[in-house]
């Protein structure tokens, strides 16, 4: 049997659907193919998802369903699912040809493409966490998709949602996500909190300004130089190349940055401030 969202999908062979099939990610979870749909002609991403029992049938289930309902401009939504007799699951989503924000070029991250991803990301992050009630645990730039690119603006989108589980869900000390963008208190082992993913953007925002892709800062801020770490990152972000930023927006990032998570504030209180007004 073949489980699909979409009544008017094919329901003997999915993939029948699509043409110009190429693959562009192999993950741990699976696989992402560029695609044609064949009925649009429009370029789709699909993702396939081996599942091995009926509990992963149901989580993948219950996340694709309410990704499919989704109606944030900065979040994925997922176009149509389907589920195959061989345990794979197919999510069908637009394809953005801009790529993702780590492909953003230096030059073209000023501090109002900046504001911008920040903004946008935090409106996302306030809708994932207080609509959705969900941590996303592996916010990065190679998730965060360009939709949209001029001199002066850009639109993104927050994608990848295998790793997310709901809060109520978070009581055990599970790992996920990558190491490199993963909090202080993540790496030492307490759980998950809405504001990890506070310090995951932080780390994404730090690196589109600095182009540093080699600190780890989760490191440096339990590491001996803890002490000093906010004056690097902050000369860091002050000693760009291509650009200058205001005072403003570098402390914003660094209180994302906050090594106490009961410190580092929520996607709420962070739009709340004027710098976004």
């Amino acid at each position: 049997m073949i489980i699909s969202s979409s009544s008017g999908s094919d329901q003997s062979n999915p993939f029948s659907r699509y043409g110009d099939i190429s693959r562009i990610g192999q993950g741990a979870f699976g696989s992402v193919y560029k695609v044609r749909d064949l009925k649009t002609n429009k370029l789709k991403a699909i993702k396939t998802v081996k599942f091995e029992s009926l509990t992963d049938l149901n989580t993948i289930m219950k996340e694709a369903s309410q990704l499919s309902n989704t109606k944030h401009p900065n979040i994925i939504k997922i176009n149509d699912y389907f589920i195959t007799n061989d345990n794979l699951l197919i999510i069908d989503m637009d394809f953005y040809e801009l790529g993702d924000l780590s492909k953003l070029k230096q030059e073209n991250c000023g501090e109002e493409i900046v504001k911008q991803i920040l903004k946008q990301m935090l409106s996302a992050l306030k809708y994932v966490h207080e609509e959705m009630e969900i941590i996303h645990r592996d916010i990065k730039p190679t998730n965060i998709f360009i939709k949209k690119l001029s001199s002066d603006s850009i639109e993104i989108v927050l994608a990848d949602f295998g790793l997310a589980k709901k809060y109520q869900e978070m009581s055990g000390q599970s790992y996920a996500g990558t190491p490199f963008y993963m909090s202080p208190e993540v790496a030492l082992g307490s759980s998950y909190s809405f504001n990890t993913d506070i310090f995951s953007l932080g780390i994404s925002i730090y690196q589109i300004m600095t182009n540093d892709l080699a600190t780890s800062i989760g490191n440096l801020l339990m590491g001996n130089q803890a002490e000093n770490a906010l004056k690097i990152l902050t000369n860091q972000m002050k000693e760009t190349t291509h650009n200058e930023y205001s005072e403003e927006l570098i402390r914003i990032v660094l209180k994302m940055l906050e090594k106490d998570a009961k410190q580092r504030p929520s996607a709420s209180q962070l739009l709340s401030l004027t710098y976004f007004k």
